[in-house]
């Protein structure tokens, strides 16, 4: 007759009904066990009452172990409680007593139920290690379950080798990582020592040592020999158990030339990063940066020696108090705009320079996306116009001056046309009789001299002919 035992499970709160009835029938089931136990040891005790009759206790310890044995300690508990009535009741003189009146009767249901709870101990004792056995033994498959997945996923290498160095087992992984085939595992070709360039046997000596020692031994990284020669880099990392070397294979040719191109594009970005300082140091123009939370972390050279001051005053807002007071709300509203619709921006403000005075500047910042199109902030870059600004005043000043002389100078011109309309009109009307005359007198001395021009000419044609 056998018997599992259950092991216990975390408490479910959304367990059905139907598993709380699972539970009640097993629990009913192990008391019933027990009193069945009982009556079958009282019942072959009756029967076998002549043959136990200075023993009639013996039986009832197996009644007791049985319910110990299957139901546990209350099941045991009850069947000590019941086998104890019994046997006072109906196999110790004075039969069928209502009290205990005898001290030897005393003593021995007090051994007997000493006895019977030894039992009890023994068997929650046994259940309880039974528990353990079976969950450390449930654990470990599950472990083993783990490995084997770990092993057959092939994520790593994971190779099984003994203390001499000759490797038992390994996956596909760890021989795809080196070229070799599992006939070169099988044929035993694949060994430690071969497999390992000479300058890193030390390191794998050391490892060895402490593995030995400690039972494991530190990740660390070295070279293999592949099947054509080649060496491929690795993390390795060993445990021991019992006589087996079990170890895990992390091949590293790709992080390594993950890292290497890292390195480069590391000191790709430290290289133009340097050059943008040194192009933005170098510029006469003032350049400026600022980051995803619109505060500045960037002021070129110019631009401190513009305002006198350190990188530090000016991080952040630093930089605003520079700004001229009227000017300030235009400032930032622009700049605040520009920033959250992650559009160019162009203005032009008054700016205190080191010595105090305000310059007029003109500042254009553009957002800067990463490559991946992340934006990352603004960089910008301020001109100083203020002689522009000064010699547009000044030229402003002189069209207004011209304007208004060439408005005085067109009154004028105005006036001197009416009077000289009004000198014409009179002086037209003054000449208009002597000419008259004049042409009275002349008209009469002209028509006698074209008579006589006519009558010379009538002669020589005449004479002519």
């Amino acid at each position: 007759m056998t018997h599992k035992v259950r092991t216990s499970k975390p408490k479910d709160i959304f367990a059905s009904s139907t598993n709380k009835g699972a539970i009640i029938r097993e629990q009913l089931l192990h008391y019933t066990i027990a009193l069945l136990s009982v009556a079958l040891a009282l019942g072959v005790t009756l029967l076998l009452r002549p043959f136990l009759s200075a023993t009639p206790a013996a039986l009832f310890f197996a009644a007791v172990m049985v319910s110990a044995w299957y139901g546990g300690f209350a099941p045991g508990l009850v069947a000590t409680v019941l086998s104890t009535l019994v046997v006072n009741y109906l196999f110790l003189q004075p039969l069928y007593p209502l009290y205990i009146t005898h001290r030897d009767i005393l003593v021995r249901l007090a051994v007997f139920m000493i006895t019977a709870g030894l039992i009890i101990w023994l068997n929650e004792s046994r259940r309880t290690a039974q528990r353990k056995a079976e969950a450390s033994l449930k654990s470990l498959r599950q472990s083993e379950a783990r490995f084997g997945c770990l092993v057959e996923s092939n994520i790593i290498g994971i190779i099984m080798a003994d203390v001499n160095g000759s490797i038992l087992e390994a996956n596909d992984a760890f021989l795809q990582m080196l070229n070799y085939t599992r006939e070169d595992l099988r044929s035993g070709r694949i060994r430690w020592g071969e497999i390992t360039p000479p300058q890193y046997l030390e390191v794998s000596e050391r490892s060895i040592q402490e593995l030995r020692i400690a039972g494991s031994c530190k990740p660390f990284e070295q070279e293999y020999i592949r099947k054509d020669g080649s060496l491929i880099p690795a993390l390795l990392g060993f445990v021991k158990q019992e006589e087996t070397i079990i170890g895990f294979v992390l091949d590293l040719s790709e992080r390594q030339a993950a890292q290497r191109d890292r390195n480069q594009a590391e000191a790709a970005l430290r290289e133009s990063e340097a050059r943008f300082r040194h192009l933005a140091d170098t510029t006469p123009v003032l350049v400026w940066m600022s980051g995803t939370d619109k505060l500045c972390y960037y002021f070129n050279k110019p631009w401190l020696e513009f305002t006198g001051r350190t990188l530090e005053q000016e991080m952040g807002n630093g930089w605003a108090k520079n700004v001229h007071e009227d000017d300030f709300q235009h400032c930032l509203d622009t700049y605040i705009n520009a920033f959250d619709a992650r559009q160019d921006f162009k203005m032009e403000y008054r700016f205190r320079r080191f010595d105090g005075e305000y310059r007029w500047i003109f500042d254009t910042g553009v957002p800067r996306f990463a490559p991946t199109g992340e934006f990352l902030g603004y960089i910008g870059s301020c001109v100083d116009i203020h002689d522009r600004k000064v010699a547009e005043a000044a030229l402003q000043q002189l069209n207004e001056m011209l304007e208004q002389r060439i408005q005085e100078r067109t009154l004028q011109l105005e006036v001197a046309n009416k009077e000289l309309e009004s000198f014409s009109y009179s002086v037209s009307h003054d000449l208009r009789a002597p000419l008259r005359h004049i042409a009275g007198f002349i008209e009469p001395i002209w028509d006698l001299v074209y008579r006589e021009i006519k009558s010379i000419f009538y002669y020589l044609c005449t004479q002519a002919v």
